[in-house]
């Protein structure tokens, strides 16, 4: 019983936790609209990781054996372009790299759904790992400045659970879109209003005042 009583006293501190967090976020509006802006843009990337190799093999006829060279060739320059872009972020600013990597990612998916040809897809798949790793190693160099001193563990917590609900809101849009227009091509492009949406709350991030 005593167990119980604990159990259900750690969930009821947790909720209050979250609702102290979300109070507390609004003192600092950067960080309120990068979340947001964060939050946006995961929604397409977490559609991305789940539905790529479904889509390379419904639309595309991929076999399995493609699918799997899709994901090994994806290695390397998910890593070189980390590295990179980490260079690019101390030069130029999280800021401008978050949105250079979600201008690159609209165009990567417009590519991608433009053409029905494998080829086309392995080159858009390899721009999407360079693209993803530099937009999230950008992501958390802007949060680590966004958070006030003694709040990082409670305002990180709380962006990654941001990241959470978002793997799960942005494939069930691109499952509902690909139900209703019966077409995963459309439901591709759908992605670019998460996008498109996270890149404009971006750029309100720090303006008129500091820039990142």
């Amino acid at each position: 019983m005593d167990q119980i009583k604990r159990k259900t006293s750690y969930l009821i501190h947790g909720f209050r936790k979250l609702a102290a967090t979300l109070k507390n976020i609004r003192k600092y509006p950067d960080l309120t609209k990068f979340l947001i802006s964060y939050f946006l843009f995961s929604n397409a990337f977490s559609i991305l990781a789940l539905y790529v190799a479904i889509y390379a093999k419904n639309t595309l006829n991929f076999s399995l054996y493609e699918i799997v060279m899709l994901f090994m060739i994806g290695q390397v320059p998910t890593i070189i372009s980390s590295i990179f872009f980490g260079w690019l972020t101390d030069r130029i600013g999280a800021k401008k790299t978050i949105s250079i990597t979600l201008v690159m990612w609209v165009l990567i998916i417009i590519l991608v759904s433009s053409f029905n040809i494998k080829a086309v897809f392995y080159v858009g798949w390899i721009l999407a790992s360079i693209t993803t790793g530099s937009t999230l190693i950008a992501s958390r160099s802007l949060m680590a400045i966004l958070i006030p001193v003694d709040h990082e563990a409670e305002f990180f917590g709380f962006y990654s659970i941001s990241g959470k609900v978002s793997s799960i809101i942005g494939p069930v849009v691109f499952g509902v879109v690909s139900f209703i227009t019966k077409s995963q091509r459309l439901a591709l492009l759908s992605t670019m209003i998460f996008l498109i949406s996270g890149f404009i709350v971006l750029q309100l991030v720090g303006k008129g005042k500091r820039k990142y």
